[in-house]
């Protein structure tokens, strides 16, 4: 009789072991399949950003305004940019550029404020029509 429930106990655990490295093998397995497809997506997307960066470089459009490269994406802008006029070109960098306010701005070009503001407006709607 001991030796039947020895034989029954040693096939029990015989059965769980078996059970257990058969699980440790699946986890370790599918694991092992998620690093590599976690892997092959991240080798991608740094291609794919790679990719990206170039076309973008080969959007911008590279203008000087007052001895400053300026890159810009919208070539309509850079169009537009170009027909300003040196001082309006100034006041497009100080504003936007080195955000600057009206008040900074007419102390750099020695008018009032009002003036700068009058100016600013006279520059969006001249924008606005080219």
């Amino acid at each position: 009789m001991k030796d039947l429930s020895n034989e029954k106990l040693e096939a029990q655990l015989t059965k769980y072991f078996h059970k257990v490295i058969c699980n440790a093998a699946s986890n370790y397995y599918r694991k092992r399949f998620r690093q590599k497809e976690n892997e092959y997506l991240i080798e991608n997307l740094l291609d794919y950003l790679v990719e990206s960066a170039s076309f973008e470089e080969d959007l911008l459009t590279g203008i000087m305004i007052e001895n400053l490269p300026i890159s810009i994406f919208d070539e309509i802008l850079t169009d537009v940019i170009k027909q300003l006029n040196n001082r309006e070109q100034q006041f497009i960098i100080e504003k936007f550029i080195l955000e600057k306010t009206d008040e900074e701005i007419g102390v750099l070009f020695g008018v009032s404020r009002q003036a700068i503001t009058n100016m600013k407006h006279r520059l969006y709607k001249k924008m606005r029509l080219c």
